[in-house]
């Protein structure tokens, strides 16, 4: 099909998408990947359920046992080694890790100090 002028315009007719539509040129994410993320997802926002609903349903202990597990470093480093099987990025997000965790240990100890004069 020959393209087709438009009136008042000297080049031809050019389809415009909106922005957020993917040209059809552009590849778009295979299904896989995105049932992928969407795992997930699903998988690391199910922790923070977890842990605030033992918070506010059982005792603060249990919650803050499992909040303080290693589990989301771990979950990072499952879902960094899945995607690169990368051993090295892996020790470099686990050196970085270990070097922020020392202040929010700082934080741990004076929030329980802070909240009371907070109100």
């Amino acid at each position: 099909m020959a393209d087709r002028a438009v009136v008042g315009t000297s080049g031809p007719l050019v389809p415009t998408y909106p922005k957020f539509f993917l040209p059809p040129d552009r590849p778009r994410a295979h299904p896989a990947r995105m049932v992928y993320y969407l795992i997930k997802l699903l998988v690391s926002a199910g922790l923070i359920v977890l842990v605030s609903e033992i918070v506010v349903k059982r005792t603060g202990f249990l919650g803050g046992l499992i909040a303080s597990l290693p589990l989301v470093s771990l979950l990072a480093i499952g879902w960094i080694w899945f995607e690169t099987h990368d051993a090295v990025k892996i020790a470099d997000f686990s050196r970085s890790v270990f070097w922020f965790v020392l202040p929010s240990l700082l934080f741990f100890i004076a929030l329980p100090w802070f909240l009371p004069r907070l109100g």
